[in-house]
């Protein structure tokens, strides 16, 4: 017979055993020891609303190396440690956390993504993060999508040594393993330089773009990419999308104004001067370090449309801002190149051109627009040769440059030259300034031009990207389905409540997750329960899909979470005979709005409301006599779920004595159920007596409970000595003193530490100015 089991019988309760049938076994099982001790860290942490102290994250990790203790493999301890350990900016132990999640957790990629981070952190030289790689790589077999994380460092590692040849190899054996892994595209746009063909460049963009459409830069670079290789409606689309996603975050918010002012030059460039008017006038009124590109542009826009007058007063403000320049080196490099600019372009002034593009170019080496200034600047001065020199190796790049090669070769009597420099011009406008300069020289523009030839190459490579992936941000639930599930909707006090999030991908293309993805998989939970009385809890807790990294199309990925923690664990504790109507309402990936207010991001979402009932507790004999059958049965699950409950109802009967509720619960055998949590307490098992004193903190303590529980202060296992301590602080100043003495000389480091969070809670509380009446 079970130790419980033979002290409810000496305490005269026989008569409630006789009969008793068992606690339903279809009910949800509780809680493991271990996740009963996360749980708890859990609801501390969230019962603290944001107001943690230096004692809550010593009582938090406390809780939770006693859960690794228990089971050791159990892995959700390690991923609250691990969050934890970043929060206090201790690398150390964050990476010892992530090296036991990973053994624990073969299979969460994300893990074992932060894993690599941690270690690669930890090693100073390109050598050392290398071997470290290399080792990983031949050392165990891995799941596909880890190996490839491998492989995706050590491509980086090739991009940091500048060995793009390598890290081509090695990205293409990162896709060969993960061929939707949104990093591999980041790197390989990492890995072009100035030699790659402009329609790879785009392909690697476009790879990019599709896996994460959210990403406003990548879009806005695809656009001027096309706008520089003459496709400018193609650009316009990519800038509309890069408006769009932009302007979900926050409407009122201004483009920057790089964004307008290429969307100016675009507008120039599919023949829409007033749009590109009014553009170029909303940069020099917002933004006035960009006023005098945009001035340049609105010149020689009010210039061609014969708007004399206002070109003249755009000279004139651009010739009084220009003219502040007395020392080049006092000024930024954009700003002078562009003052010498406008003395080759609008006030030509060879001289003060010349002084002022030989310091940018010489502050801005390798700078196309810096060395485009330069050479026209030298030419004004009779400069040919060096003219020539200084633009020619940009001629391919620059059609500005190009045109005054070309020039140069023509006035020289080398036509020939001259028609060549035109033909391999890659970017020859179709429109625009450059446009009629190139008209001024006379010569022929081949079709067959390289520029001709590039532009079809780069229709090819648009022809094939799906461009359903720019569509996400204008209905992400249409994609991406976001559901919860609970395990039961009619759960009963002592039950967890466990949910299930999953994400399934409803489209045909993959997505990225995380927060520079196209959802941030963080659902944002808020409650409203309705029984005894209403309560709202908004924005309550958050659960996190971290474990993946895309979604494939088709695919799911999910993830297992108990949601009664905090306030809602407390109230339900309390008011076990009292049914509480919930309503569980979410947002994934939300952000907080300008006005303050919780919303869904524009990759985001908010889920239907989720009803469901925690229904009230049985007082019938029938009913009890199951709870106190259960205490001394052969199953620990109902067990525990038999100590919870009947806690709770002792609690709630105390409380409603007191006054304390607004509603009369019915009479239980009060006396019963307290003899029965003073066997628990007195319990053989270690583990007994853990949930019993677990159980009771929601129960006034008598004199014969205090003593019970202060003989599990001296029990020989660690984690009664634990949960005892958490039991007895509620005695303030009573226990002081044996706190004191477990904080400083119990034999087990935990106990210690948890005692040591309640003495340095305390010592903060007593330091805090009285508050004024």
């Amino acid at each position: 017979m079970k130790a419980w089991q033979r002290r409810l019988l000496s305490a005269g309760v026989f008569g409630l055993l006789l009969g008793a049938g068992a606690i339903a076994a279809d009910r949800p099982a509780p809680l493991t020891t271990a996740e009963l001790l996360v749980h708890l860290a859990r609801d501390h942490a969230l019962t603290r609303g944001g107001q943690q102290t230096p004692a809550d994250v010593m009582q938090v990790r406390a809780l939770l190396r006693a859960a690794t203790r228990v089971d050791s493999r159990l892995p959700d301890p390690y991923v609250w440690l691990y969050e934890l350990a970043m929060l206090e900016r201790d690398n150390v132990q964050a990476a010892d956390a992530l090296q036991k999640l990973v053994k624990l957790d073969v299979t969460n990629v994300g893990a074992f993504g932060r894993w690599l981070d941690a270690g690669l952190a930890t090693r100073q030289t390109l050598e050392d993060r290398k071997d470290w790689l290399d080792g990983l790589s031949e050392a165990a077999a891995r799941p596909p999508q880890m190996q490839a994380l491998i492989q995706l460092h050590i491509a980086r590692l090739a991009v940091y040594a500048m060995d793009r040849a390598q890290a081509r190899m090695q990205l293409d054996r990162v896709l060969g393993l993960d061929p939707f892994n949104p990093d591999a595209a980041a790197v390989a746009v990492e890995a072009l330089d100035a030699t790659t063909p402009p329609a790879l460049r785009l392909r690697a963009g476009l790879r990019l773009l599709q896996l994460n459409p959210m990403a406003v830069d990548v879009a806005w670079e695809i656009g001027i990419l096309l706008d520089d290789y003459g496709l400018p409606d193609e650009a316009d689309k990519f800038y509309t999308h890069a408006t769009e996603v932009f302007r979900l975050s926050d409407p009122s918010a201004l483009l920057p104004g790089e964004y307008l002012l290429q969307q100016a030059r675009n507008a120039v460039a599919r023949q829409q001067p007033d749009r590109a008017i009014d553009l170029a006038k909303q940069v020099i009124d917002r933004f006035p370090n960009l006023a005098a590109q945009a001035g340049l542009l609105l010149h020689w826009l009010f210039t061609q449309r014969g708007r004399t007058t206002e070109a003249g007063v755009v000279a004139e403000q651009l010739g009084k801002r220009f003219a502040s320049i007395r020392e080049p080196m006092d000024f930024a490099v954009d700003e002078v190149a562009q003052a010498a600019w406008f003395y080759c372009m609008v006030d030509p002034q060879p001289q003060r051109a010349l002084s002022l593009a030989e310091s940018a170019a010489a502050r801005a080496a390798g700078d196309i627009f810096a060395t485009r200034v330069h050479g026209w600047a030298q030419e004004m001065n009779g400069q040919f040769d060096a003219a020539r020199a200084t633009l020619t190796p940009i001629a391919e790049l620059d059609p500005y440059a190009a045109y005054k090669v070309a020039r140069l070769l023509k006035d020289a009597g080398d036509e020939p030259g001259a028609i060549r420099v035109v033909e391999t011009c890659e970017r020859f406008p179709l429109v625009g300034p450059a446009r009629d300069l190139f008209r001024e020289t006379g010569l022929p523009a081949s079709a067959t031009q390289p520029a001709g030839m590039l532009t079809a190459e780069m229709r090819d490579v648009l022809s094939g990207f799906d461009r359903e992936a720019l569509a996400f941000h204008r209905e992400p639930a249409r994609f991406l389905e976001a559901s919860i599930r609970l395990e039961d909707r009619s759960v009963e006090p002592g039950d967890p409540w466990r949910a299930e999030f999953i994400l399934t991908n409803r489209a045909r293309f993959p997505i990225t997750l995380g927060p520079d993805g196209m959802v941030n998989p963080v659902f944002l939970l808020s409650f409203q329960v309705e029984g005894d009385k209403k309560r709202d809890f908004p924005n309550l807790l958050t659960v996190t899909l971290d474990r993946a990294r895309v979604v494939p199309p088709g695919g799911s990925v999910r993830t297992r979470q108990t949601i009664d923690v905090g306030p809602i664990r407390k109230i339900m504790r309390m008011t076990p005979q009292h049914a509480q109507r919930v309503v569980l309402s979410a947002t994934l990936d939300p952000m907080r709005g300008p006005d303050g207010q919780w919303k869904p991001a524009p990759g985001g979402q908010t889920l239907p409301a989720l009803y469901f009932n925690r229904v009230p507790v049985g007082t019938s004999p029938q009913a009890l006599n199951a709870l106190f059958a259960a205490l001394g049965g052969d199953s620990d699950v109902q067990r525990f779920r038999a100590v919870e409950i009947l806690a709770e109802m002792l609690g709630e009967a105390q409380n409603a004595a007191l006054g304390r509720l607004n509603y009369k619960p019915r009479a239980v055998a009060a006396d019963a159920i307290r003899k029965a949590l003073l066997a628990g307490l007195s319990s053989d098992s270690w583990e007994n007596r853990v949930r019993t004193l677990d159980a009771m903190q929601n129960v006034g303590l008598d004199a014969a409970m205090l003593a019970a529980v202060n003989g599990c202060l001296d029990h020989s296992h660690w984690l009664v000595r634990m949960m005892a301590v958490r039991l007895m602080v509620r005695q303030g100043a009573s226990f002081a003193e044996v706190l004191a003495e477990m904080a400083a000389g119990d034999e087990d480091e935990l106990v210690r530490e948890l005692a040591g969070s309640y003495i340095e809670a305390q010592r903060a509380a007593a330091s805090q100015p009285a508050p004024r009446e």
